[in-house]
């Protein structure tokens, strides 16, 4: 009996379907497409390697590379999977936090001794509704706009 597949299962559409089966079946097409074809069609109906190996008659390597590059290439095959998050190029807001974070252990987290979780907690909430209280403008090290 054949092993499961490690990899990751190929989901393709209704219509990533009948293009890979069109693709499979033509003549004419460049014959490691339809073969590339062949493969997907079958990993993705959920046929072993050997399986496929056996009844297509390719290398494991070449049925392996086909499925790594269908499966590299189709991020889009789990949807999902991704999420895209926009940072600043200059990792300003970094800079903030960096600040923050100095200007905390410097003043009332300094010399400090606590006997549990829950009194660093309200020791550090206490220190930044200290914060609040007085807002100070940020600004940076050579803040300079340019405008003169």
């Amino acid at each position: 009996m054949a092993r499961k597949s490690m990899r990751a299962p190929l989901i393709l559409t209704e219509e990533q379907r009948a293009k890979l089966k069109e693709l499979s079946g033509l003549r004419k097409a460049a014959k490691r497409e339809t073969e590339r074809a062949k493969v997907m069609l079958g990993y993705a109906d959920g046929t072993s390697v050997t399986e496929l190996q056996r009844s297509l008659g390719f290398s494991r390597t070449m049925i392996y590379r086909c499925i790594d590059k269908a499966l590299a290439g189709g991020i889009q095959t789990r949807p999902g999977r991704f999420e895209y998050v926009h940072t600043p190029k200059h990792g300003s807001w970094l800079n903030l936090i960096e600040c923050v974070f100095s200007k905390m252990a410097r003043t009332f987290l300094r010399h400090i001794r606590v006997k549990s979780k829950d009194e660093l907690k309200e020791r550090i909430l206490k220190g930044i509704a200290e914060f609040n209280a007085v807002p100070v403008i940020f600004r940076g090290n050579k803040f300079d706009l340019g405008i003169a």
